[in-house]
């Protein structure tokens, strides 16, 4: 209610502020004297200032562009009953347009150039240049300034202002004067009547004296307009407008009181994107190509086309599926490795497709687990004749450098909190201990039990069966098909044509997820757009900026900041895929976040992994979400420092200590600490877990006993963290947005999405590896990998929300 009644007040303020610079206008309408800039009435055609749509408002009205109004538009126009004797055209793009117009004006070439800006969305203001680069009399290189105001702040009602030549330019050594329109707008029955009324006067009319129009549009079907309007020297006017496709066509013909026609204006425009048409469009297959890790945020170049982020993916499916224009949906996989919970939220939108009953084929290049996963799903799974199915079950690799380190000469301190606290483990023991091989197990059966159960359901077999098929993986393609994995052996071409309507051109049905994802919809609607901020969480959680595969703390609080203070985003939706890290960088960033939850609604949702320090940021009192793959938890704490004693004597390295103070060398890596300084570690790791334990009870419907019985390091898989309170709901990013929009009483329909951080880069390296071999050579090499964290996280004594390194599903 409290939002509800701010969104009013907002509105009835900017309404009251709309109407006093209209006043204002008026007033300085009254208190200038001068003769009148006469300009040609071949405007083209007519549109109610207040409902101005389209590229033409840039001679109506120029702060309809800050609508986004896209497209171009050729017009014709004749006068009483001649054949076409003017022309012209506009361009608009974002939030510019420039326009032509030649004109045969009292026997002679009327030649006109103008150029228009607007921007703002509930409020708009605009301003256009206009130059007559040819024309008769006083007319010949005069230039006129405009500005406007459109103020929509309901989504019935609209009110607008035009002041023409501001300049004042002089007419015989006399400053001319300046005109205003003012105009007034109101929709109803769904936005299908629009009815308007405008005022056109100059400073030397009174209103009694001033035109006015009053007009009515009606879009008696999607896709065609009707609009007719009169003024008070009895003059009407009556027009249509035709969408084909992303073309329209037009004509407006204005009357005189006898029933002459006066002016007569026909047009042919596009626009960029897709609009309401008569004519429904043929149906399409979409084309979906899935392959490597999906990410979550990928850098965005400053040109050229950006790339797909995971949501697109998940919201494109879904949009495809209430979509008439997509018919079924082609699958192009190969090998995937976008982890178990973003395979299920996959999963999730390919299943709400062929809930509208539209069929999903499937074709395999290089089928992994998690492809053959996510291809399962399909009404028709193809692979090539020569192939091989990689399903072969789970795994998890340990691995432990203890070993290593030992022969290095270098000792790892690193105590923990507690016994399952498993990221400290590789560095200190030679073997995994028990406790960790039992967490393990569990989470990879239950995730096991689930795989098996959806390729099972998913192709009609039972559990068992599944079972068997994987333990005699990896498979041929022949196998594959005799066992039921796949339908039928062909190459890709094959697959393509034997599901097109015409096996001679099958792409010209084809229609590509990335010019769908990225393709603008015309909405030409009044409704106030809603902006969502999505901040992405994506990679350990370091102090200082990102790199690699960290989240830098400034860049997450700078991103956590922005949504906080800019007015226009309404609330936020928190996407966590971090195993973890730093436990200061993530108690501040905690702080932010929980911050911006008391002044915004907040939403959470678990990627793959929101563990550790991933889980402690969010640890605020806002819904959490969690795929049932998911991996969340690991409450513990852990710590130390490196001691390279050994390895400097081995190498020839002299070292020497010179203290002031009895922990002086408490951090050195030259000597170990002493029994002492052991006790004080372990004691502010426990003081740092307790906090970590307080701070989840604080927020969760747990007391402190139960998160400590669920914390000391263990990790749950999300189906189990939803059972035992450390979550809220089962669910991927969709359900989560569902969930924040419907608390904020939002429509998925009328929000825009702001995602952050955003991240742009200049130039790519031309001489980038491939993606998969550019991952495994910075899980060793770059900032987070395993050789860094060994040698440099625990050099500095720092303490550590996190879990082990080197867990990967696969």
């Amino acid at each position: 209610m409290t939002r509800k009644k701010g969104i009013i007040v907002k509105s009835r303020f900017m309404l009251l502020f709309g109407i006093a610079i209209l006043s204002c206008m008026g007033f300085a309408a009254e208190c200038l004297r001068a003769e009148e800039v006469v300009l040609p009435e071949e405007i083209f055609y007519y549109t109610p200032i207040a409902s101005a749509s389209g590229p033409n408002v840039v001679w109506t009205n120029p702060a309809a562009l800050g609508q986004r109004q896209l497209g171009s538009v050729l017009l014709f126009t004749h006068r009483q009953n001649r054949l076409i004797r003017d022309y012209g055209s506009v361009t608009t793009t974002r939030a510019m347009g420039i326009g032509y117009r030649h004109l045969n004006y009292d026997g002679d070439d009327h030649q006109e150039i103008i150029f228009a800006l607007g921007g703002g969305r509930r409020t708009g203001f605009g301003i256009s240049y206009r130059y007559m680069k040819k024309s008769v009399g006083y007319l010949h290189h005069r230039h006129l300034w405009t500005v406007s105001l459109l103020v929509r702040q309901t989504k019935n009602f609209s009110i607008a202002g035009r002041a023409e030549n501001l300049n004042r330019s002089r007419i015989n050594g006399e400053r001319s004067d300046m005109r205003f329109v003012y105009g007034v707008a109101m929709r109803a029955y769904r936005d299908l009547v629009t009815l308007s009324f405008d005022v056109d006067m100059t400073q030397n009319e009174t209103f009694r004296s001033a035109d006015y129009r009053t007009g009515i549009e009606v879009r008696p079907i999607p896709g065609m307009f009707v609009y007719a309007d009169f003024d008070n020297h009895s003059r009407f006017n009556l027009g249509f407008r035709v969408n084909i496709f992303n073309t329209y066509v037009g004509n407006r013909t204005e009357f005189q009181r006898d029933g002459k026609t006066y002016l007569s204006t026909s047009y042919v425009g596009t626009v960029k994107g897709r609009q309401a048409s008569v004519i429904k469009p043929q149906r399409k297959t979409l084309s979906v190509g899935l392959d490597g890790t999906l990410p979550e945020n990928p850098d965005r170049p400053f040109f050229g086309q950006r790339p797909l982020r995971f949501f697109d993916y998940i919201d494109g499916i879904r949009r495809a599926a209430d979509d008439d224009e997509i018919d079924r949906l082609f699958l192009h996989i190969k090998t995937l490795r976008c982890g178990m919970a973003k395979a299920e939220e996959l999963l999730d939108a390919l299943d709400y497709f062929k809930s509208k009953n539209k069929p999903i084929y499937a074709f395999l290049s290089a089928p992994n687990n998690l492809s053959y996963l996510v291809a399962s799903i399909a009404d028709s799974v193809f692979i090539p004749p020569v192939s091989s199915v990689k399903l072969t079950g789970l795994r998890v690799e340990l691995m432990m450098y203890k070993g290593l380190m030992d022969k290095l000469g270098v000792e790892l301190e690193l105590l923990r909190v507690d016994e399952y606290k498993s990221a400290a483990e590789p560095y200190i023991f030679d073997k995994p201990t028990d406790e960790n091989r039992q967490q393990v197990n569990r989470w990879l059966d239950v995730m096991f039990n689930d795989f098996v159960a959806v390729i099972a359901s998913n192709r009609g077999l039972f559990d068992d069966s599944v079972r068997a098929i994987i333990d005699r993986g990896p498979l041929t393609s022949l196998e594959a098909r005799e066992f039921g994995l796949v339908d039928s052996l062909m190459y890709l071409d094959e697959a393509l044509q034997a599901f097109a309507e015409n096996p001679n051109s099958y792409w010209s049905r084809q229609k590509s997820f990335y010019s769908y994802c990225t393709e603008t919809f015309v909405d030409d609607s009044w409704d106030e757009k809603h902006t969502i901020g999505v901040i992405i969480a994506d990679g350990g959680i370091t102090a200082g900026q990102s790199g690699g595969a960290k989240v830098g703390e400034h860049e997450m609080i700078g991103a956590v900041r922005r949504c906080y203070f800019d007015r226009n985003i309404d609330g936020v939706l928190l996407r966590i895929n971090s195993p973890g890290g730093d436990a200061l960088a993530a108690d501040l960033l905690w702080h932010e976040i929980e911050k911006l939850a008391q002044k915004k609604p907040v939403v959470i949702s678990i990627g793959n992994i929101a563990a550790s320090g991933g889980y402690y940021i969010a640890a605020i009192n806002s819904p959490i979400y969690a795929d049932k793959n998911s991996l969340t938890g690991s409450i513990g704490v852990y710590g130390g420092k490196v001691n390279f004693a050994e390895l400097y004597d081995k190498i020839g390295i002299y070292t020497e200590t010179i203290e002031r103070g009895k922990n002086a060398a408490f951090f050195s890596s030259s000597q170990p600490y002493t029994e002492e300084q052991r006790e004080k570690m372990k004691s502010q790791l426990w003081l740092f877990y307790d906090h970590f334990v307080d701070k989840v009870a604080g927020v969760r419907p747990i007391s402190s006993d139960s998160v400590n019985a669920l914390g000391r390091g263990q990790v749950w898989t999300g189906i189990e963290a939803a059972s035992n309170g450390l979550t809220d709901n089962l669910g991927g990013m969709w359900d989560a947005l569902g969930n924040l929009l419907g608390d904020m009483g939002l429509d998925k329909n009328n929000i825009e999405l702001k995602f952050l951080p955003e991240k742009y880069y200049l130039f790519r390296n031309p001489f980038d590896i491939p993606p998969y071999l550019r991952t495994k050579i910075q899980d060793w090499v770059t900032p987070g990998s395993p050789v860094e964290n060994v040698l440099k996280e625990p050099s500095g004594g720092n303490i550590f929300y996190r879990i082990p390194y080197d867990i990967l599903v696969e």
